[in-house]
Parts: C-alpha cells; structure tokens; sequence
C-alpha cells in the first residue's frame, strides 16, 4: 500500500489506470463508469482484509458486490449514457457504509498507509458516483411529489400507488426519506429505495429537477461521513506535530487531504469550488507539505 501511495498507482490485481494519481477523476457524468468499478474492487479487498466483526464485514462486503455487479453490468438502451438512479444511490451506500467501517475499526490506530491507502479509495469512489447523480435516470428530488410502487414486502404492498413527498436522501441506507401525510410526524415517515419511487415531473423541468436531485444527494453524502471528516482532519494535524519531518507521513496525508477535498467538492456540488484533487497538488507545486496544509484549512473551513 506503500508503493501505492508513493508511485500514485494501484497495487495487486486491481485494474485502475496509474495515470489517475493524486485524487485526479477527469470525467463527467457517465465516463465515471470506467473508473467505479475499479474503486469499489479495490474497496472490497480493503473491507475483506479489516480487522472487525465478520457480521458487520459481511453485511459491506455483500453491499460492494452488488454495486460492483451493476457497474459492470451491460448498459441498459433505455438509460443511454446515463445509469439508473438505483445504482448510483446504491453505490453511496456502499462507500458511506466502508467509510464508517473504517473509522471504526481504526480510531484508535495511527494514520499509516494501511489506513489512508482504503480511506483514499473511499472518498475517490465516493466522489466519481456523486458526480453521476446528475445523469441518474430518475433521481428523486427532495420537496417533489413521488409514487411508492414495486414494494414487495407484505408490509411494502400496502403503500404501493400511494403519493408521497419525498423529504431527502439517506446515504447511510442508499434510500429516500418520504412523507405520505402532511401532518404525518418523523417517526412516520417511510425509506423507500430509488427504483421503487415514480417522481412526478412538471412539464419542461426534467434537466432544472435532475440538476436540484444531484445538488441535493451529494450534500445529504456529505452530511453523512462529516463526523469522519472531523476526525481525520483532527488526527492528521495531531500527527503533523510529531512527524514533521517524516516525508511518507507528508505524502499519506496530501493524498489523503486530496481525496477528501475532491470528495467535498463534488458533493457539495458548487461550480464556485471547482478545484479538483489533482489540481490542487499542481498549484502547490508539488509541495506535499504545502497541499497539506492547504487542503486541511480549506477542509476545516467547509467541514
């Protein structure tokens, strides 16, 4: 993992082009289905080798199988360049729960390469399927009005051609928070997956409605994994102290910082915050010391 994260290319029988080092994901939309694959392998691999309980790793592992599957599936004609709105929600699923797999089995452990190397991957993944959101073929929207259908739980069967409003993205299960009753209170309200909800879309605003989705599903992400983001920003700057003049610590936590910065960027979904991981290594010249630092006050600042 080392050598992975000095040479900036990937290790084992993971295929993932080497050119894509330093948190570089040079796509939009629909050319991200070259690279998710390969993160969510590589991620598998991380998981399977974690030092946790096997139900909880079982339960990650089975979620990363069925995203990979779908990631290498034949497109569908009806999606075009697109993907469905159920893998991409699924896919965060998956991402999100590693990441919180990871913080949990590593707390207490230094950020040395068998710790950065997964948490790299997972913000990259987690980055590339966010920036698909926005070609997702129907991509629920948060305030707009949805039919429950396809449910087929006895207890699901009953909801089936209710309308709902759907009142936001819940990353942590890949589903869609929905309220059937105005007055109805939070403890009603229903997870309901992307395949299984009709949204209602007015005349004219398919592409205004996607952009909104997107916006929405990448800051509800966000949302999730910010306690993570707290505290790796907190344990590499507690580490930065004592390892000053450690050039691999430099190095993990760049990349690291790199990562993280592309992941809130594409979540958070503000074309005012475009710069990319890669990029910001470039305007630091190269400096891993610098891209650091940079990266972690601007995190701070955002997080």
């Amino acid at each position: 993992q080392e050598e992975w994260l000095v040479r900036g290319g990937w290790v084992g029988e993971v295929d993932a082009p080497r050119s894509r080092a330093w948190g570089a994901t040079p796509m939009q939309g629909s050319a991200a289905k070259d690279v998710v694959g390969p993160y969510l392998e590589a991620l598998t691999l991380f998981v399977a080798l974690q030092p946790v309980d096997n139900v909880a790793k079982g339960h990650v592992l089975h979620l990363l199988s069925v995203s990979v599957s779908g990631w290498h599936a034949a497109p569908d004609p009806e999606l075009g360049y697109g993907v469905s709105a159920g893998l991409a929600t699924e896919t965060c699923e998956a991402v999100v729960c590693v990441l919180r797999l990871l913080h949990s089995s590593g707390a207490d452990k230094p950020l040395t390469a068998n710790r950065c190397t997964p948490y790299v991957c997972s913000f990259l993944a987690l980055a590339c399927t966010v920036r698909t959101f926005e070609e997702a073929q129907g991509l629920p929207v948060p305030g707009q009005w949805a039919v429950i259908a396809g449910l087929q739980s006895e207890a699901g069967m009953s909801l089936n051609g209710l309308r709902a409003v759907v009142e936001r993205f819940h990353p942590e299960s890949g589903r869609f928070i929905v309220r059937l009753q105005p007055e109805d209170p939070p403890a009603a309200w229903k997870k309901v997956r992307a395949e299984n909800l009709r949204p209602e879309l007015p005349p004219g605003g398919v592409v205004a409605r996607a952009a909104d989705g997107a916006r929405e599903c990448g800051r509800a992400c966000l949302a999730g994994v910010a306690e993570i983001f707290d505290d790796l920003l907190r344990e590499m700057q507690a580490e930065d102290l004592e390892n000053e003049d450690i050039i691999l610590g430099r190095i993990l936590h760049s990349q690291l910082a790199a990562a993280m910065w592309e992941a809130l960027v594409c979540c958070w979904g503000d074309r005012g915050m475009g710069l990319r991981g890669s990029e910001l290594v470039e305007l630091c010249g190269g400096d891993f010391s610098l891209c650091s630092h940079l990266a972690r006050d601007v995190l701070s600042a955002h997080s």
